[in-house]
Parts: structure tokens; sequence; C-alpha cells
């Protein structure tokens, strides 16, 4: 059979067509970059501050390095989700806004919330249970 023969038995309207039909999503992308660079920004500020002042009181100093690790453990997760992101969306097919990857990539956004609000919350408890001893030392010391 010679070539020609083959390139006539295809009729010139039914060429096979690709068989891709999958698409990957904007919002998994964006759900991704923000949650790591919320955590590095979260990370960069927490070890910058620590090495600013240096903690008195050991309960402090440890809460400081919890806060610290949390914050590490977030930003993994974040580098995590654009790993997850990088293996499962094929960015040569069509955008789409959300895939069947959405939820998980949500999921991790939620874990990298409630770690910044933990490690917020506790920030600002410690600040609150100092400044009252801050303020009735400067009172005794005006009487």
């Amino acid at each position: 059979m010679d070539i020609t023969e083959l390139v006539s038995m295809i009729p010139g309207e039914l060429v096979p067509l690709s068989s891709t039909t999958g698409s990957w999503a904007l919002i998994n992308l964006i759900l991704a970059i923000t949650g790591t660079v919320m955590m590095a920004g979260m990370l960069v500020f927490a070890t910058a501050r620590q090495n600013e002042h240096i903690c008195e009181d050991e309960t402090a100093l440890l809460q400081s390095r919890r806060n610290i690790i949390w914050r590490a453990l977030g930003f993994t997760i974040g580098i995590f989700a654009i790993i997850l992101f990088f293996m499962f969306q094929d960015m040569r097919l069509p955008m789409a806004l959300i895939d069947m990857w959405t939820i998980p990539h949500a999921l991790i956004m939620v874990q990298q919330i409630v770690i910044a609000v933990m490690t917020i919350n506790r920030t600002k408890e410690n600040k609150t249970a100092k400044k009252p001893k801050a303020t009735y030392r400067f009172e005794q010391m005006s009487l």
C-alpha cells in the first residue's frame, strides 16, 4: 500500500480531534500563591520581631518560638499548595475558574488562615497580659 492511498482513505471532514478536554483553574492558582505569600510574610515578620527584642521571661520566649514553628508549618503547607497546583494543573489547557482541585486548595488556605489567627491571637494575649503590669508599675513609681 502506498502513502497516497492511506491519505485518501481518511475523509477530509472526519479528521480525529485531540482528546484533551480538561482545564486548569484560576482560583487554585490564586489560593496557592496568596497563602504562600501570606505565610512567608508572617514568617519573615516573626523572625525579624524575635531578633528585635530579647524576651526576659522564659514562657514568652517559648511562646515566641512556638509561633515561629507554627508559621514555618504554615509556610510549608503553602509550598505544598504550590506543588499540588503544578502537579495537577496543566496550564497548556484552557483556563477555568474552578475544577475538582479547588476544594483541596481551599482547605489548604483555610488551614493557613487558622495558623495565622492562632499565632496573631497568641501574640496579642501576651501583649495584653504584660500591659497591666507595666501600667501598675508606672503608677507605683509616680506615687
